[in-house]
């Protein structure tokens, strides 16, 4: 069951009340997974099937949280290390900007914030690193345009993870 609906247009209840008729008509609680946006709804979605149901504890989590304990534990498969960690947006900067500095791309030209700002949206996309690369480069005077795969590397190398990248990833 997929929801998408305004704030206040009652997606949480639609959802809850959709988790107790499934449990109701017979199916395993530990089968359901119910995922949203933020800790704030995943708890008040949790607190609604346990008002409807006492004791049936279903799995409610967020996307991120969701997908980061899917890495954890089949990340190998997708070359991850099950301690990585996740990078906030300060790091990302900074391994951004090492990654310029490697590739000998002056950083004038590329602000780490916006090259990071086009990778997650390219991602969205699922458009190719090579193509991504190419686009970012043209126009512009570099010499490499390895920047954007570099980053993901990189980041790899030193067993992290974007944010953005948790569900594209997983």
């Amino acid at each position: 069951l997929l929801v998408l609906a305004g704030p206040g247009s009652g997606k949480t209840r639609v959802i809850t009340r959709r988790i107790a008729h499934l449990i109701e008509a017979g199916v395993y609680p530990g089968r359901i997974l119910a995922l949203t946006f933020t800790n704030k709804a995943a708890n008040e979605m949790g607190q609604r099937v346990e008002a409807l149901l006492p004791g049936t504890r279903v799995w409610v989590s967020t996307f991120h949280r969701f997908c980061s304990k899917l890495l954890r534990r089949y990340g190998t498969l997708v070359g991850l290390q099950p301690n990585f960690s996740i990078l906030d947006t300060s790091d990302q900067s900074t391994v951004m900007r090492e990654v310029l500095s490697e590739e000998n791309i002056d950083s004038t030209h590329f602000s780490p914030g916006k090259l990071l700002g086009r990778i997650s949206r390219a991602k969205q996309k699922l458009q190719a690193a090579e193509e991504f690369a190419k686009q970012v480069a043209e126009g512009r005077r570099v010499t490499s345009t390895r920047s954007p795969p570099a980053f993901t590397g990189s980041t790899r190398k030193c067993c992290c993870v974007r944010t953005p990248s948790i569900s594209m990833i997983s």
